[in-house]
């Protein structure tokens, strides 16, 4: 992947060469959006995207880009 942009909260994330490193060798064939209002003192509202790969039999791989309107965004195999 070269170039990620997400816009939300009326801002656009750009993924640094970094995070996009963080994607590299993961086959997408899925995407699932979600979000949560949040509280203001755990970085307020958030929405999840979730990019992965799984069929009808299970799901193989996945990462999460989290992006919450007072920390920004983060990429994380693994929710917790």
């Amino acid at each position: 992947m070269r170039n990620l942009s997400i816009s939300a909260f009326g801002k656009v994330f750009d993924l640094d060469q970094s995070q996009l490193a963080m994607l590299d060798g993961t086959i997408i064939n899925g995407i699932q959006i979600s979000s949560e209002a949040g509280y203001p003192t755990l970085g307020g509202e958030t929405i999840y995207i979730k990019l992965f790969m799984g069929f009808t039999s299970g799901e193989y791989d996945s990462k999460y880009i989290i992006m919450s309107e007072e920390s920004g965004l983060e990429i994380k195999s693994k929710l917790r």
